[in-house]
Parts: structure tokens; sequence; C-alpha cells
């Protein structure tokens, strides 16, 4: 395992990205779950643990904010929620499940089995921000939700034989009735804050 929070391209402190997450205010099975594996991964001086303020499925960065104009922010984020509004219409909710633990190389993450509408959402995104910033170079999209991030070169080991019994007293799945968010985002001091910038849940009204 190495240290997760290396400088990505483009990053450094105090700078902020304009993005979508998927968050779990709705979500209280992922809320309990992700309760019950701070208190294991919480004795490891090499995690950082992901408060419930903290818990999403990373979805598609936008860009930075002093290169995104208030424009382009508001045409990407129309283009995305109208998409999300419709496809709440339609019925039946989004759902997201959480099948399994893994941990990684730097975080220890649920991962999610795939879903239609997840992957639609992930492309209508990613188009958005094509046709109005510019062509991004995207990568595969793997749906996941981190628990804890890696701080340090650590054996993963000792980690996943801890979280065996959580993961054999849990469910075969959680589900997770996910909020639309687009956000201010940072990664200051080993944790992801973000101000919510709008804010749809899977129902809206």
């Amino acid at each position: 395992m190495r240290d997760h929070w290396w400088w990505r391209p483009g990053w450094r402190e105090g700078r902020r990205m304009h993005t979508f997450h998927l968050t779990m205010e709705q979500a209280p099975a992922v809320r309990e779950f992700a309760s019950r594996a701070r208190e294991v991964l919480g004795g490891f001086a090499s995690l950082d643990v992901v408060p419930d303020r903290g818990l999403h499925l990373t979805m598609t960065g936008i860009g930075f904010e002093d290169e995104v104009t208030q424009q382009q922010l508001a045409d990407v984020g129309k283009r995305v929620f109208d998409h999300w509004e419709r496809l709440a219409a339609q019925g039946p909710a989004p759902t997201i499940r959480f099948t399994s633990v893994l941990v990684a190389h730097e975080s220890v993450m649920l991962i999610a089995e795939p879903a239609p509408w997840l992957e639609e959402l992930a492309r209508i995104q990613r188009a958005a921000v094509d046709e109005v910033i510019g062509e991004q170079d995207w990568g595969r999209f793997w749906p996941h939700l981190s628990l804890s991030y890696v701080n340090a070169d650590d054996d993963p080991g000792p980690i996943a034989h801890a979280l065996v019994p959580l993961a054999d007293a849990s469910p075969a799945a959680i589900e997770a009735a996910p909020t639309l968010t687009l956000m201010r985002l940072g990664r200051d001091a080993h944790e992801y804050r973000w101000d919510v910038l709008r804010q749809e849940g899977a129902c809206p009204r």
C-alpha cells in the first residue's frame, strides 16, 4: 500500500476543483457500515478514516475553479441535473449496491455493482464536460466508495485480516439511495472536504 495524498497534476494546497460526486446523505446502511469500519480501520496509523460527511462515490471532475467560468459550470450542471431529474422521474429510484470490500493500493473501499443507470450518468457527465469545457482524457469508470485512505507505505495483509469479521457479519449487498452533488472540492489535510454548489436526491420533488 502507498500514500494516497501525493499531489496529482494541477493540485496544490488551497486549490479547489468543481466536480460531481454521489454522496451518501440518504444512505443510512452505508453510513452504518462505514461507522463499523472506522472502529476497525481507525486502529491503523497508516490509514485516514473517512467521516460520514466525506463518504462519496467518485464521479466526474469538471475542472479547477480558477480554470472554469461560472457560465461553463452552470451549463455543465444544467445538463447533468436535467438528466438526473429525468432518470429519477422514470423510476424506479436509482440505487447503488455495494457488494464487496477491497483493500487497494491507496484506500480501503466498497466496490459498487455495475448498473446501467450509473454508467449512463458517468457518460452524460463526461459528455457535458467534453462539450462545454473541452475534450478530456477519461479513464475507466470504476464505481467505488472509500472508507479510508492510506497515508504511508504499509502491508495490506493485517488490514484485510482485521476486516474479515466485519465483512462476514455484513449483508451480501449494502444498498444506497445516492444524492447527486455538484461541489467545490479540496483535499488539504488528509481529507476530502467540499462546499455544496447544487444537490438533488434520488427522488427530486
